[in-house]
């Protein structure tokens, strides 16, 4: 399926998306209130056929303000950035180091450029 090819799944508008162009589906959107702004989505960063991204837009504003990522491709999640102030940035990052499970420590932007300067363990 092609960028922008739209199914129903569930009485929910899909959207499924091939981005390297290889046949097999590495991202999916989803719009789930049905006003034609995806506000969920989950992309295979790595090809293996696995969601190792996942990006939500929490109030509904057609900007994405959560982002749980699997640095490692382990399976496991590391990583869960979120925008606080509702700029766009995602400007404060709780990470989990170890893989233990448990967050290690809290990344900031502290200065709104879009990289995180500051960690906090």
């Amino acid at each position: 399926m092609s960028l922008g090819e739209i199914i129903m799944i569930e009485n929910k508008t899909t959207k499924f998306s091939d981005t390297n162009h290889d046949g097999v589906i590495d991202a999916v959107g989803i719009d789930s209130n049905h006003d034609g702004i995806v506000d969920t989505i989950g992309v295979d960063t790595n090809h293996n056929g696995i969601v190792d991204a996942i990006g939500v837009d929490v109030n509904q504003d057609g900007v994405i303000d959560a982002v749980a990522i699997d640095v490692n491709h382990d399976g496991i999640i590391d990583t869960v950035a979120i925008d606080k102030n509702h700029d766009g940035i995602l400007d404060t990052a709780y990470l989990d180091k170890n893989e233990d499970g448990h967050i290690d420590g809290v990344a900031y932007d502290t200065n709104a450029d879009g990289s995180f300067d500051t960690f906090v363990s």
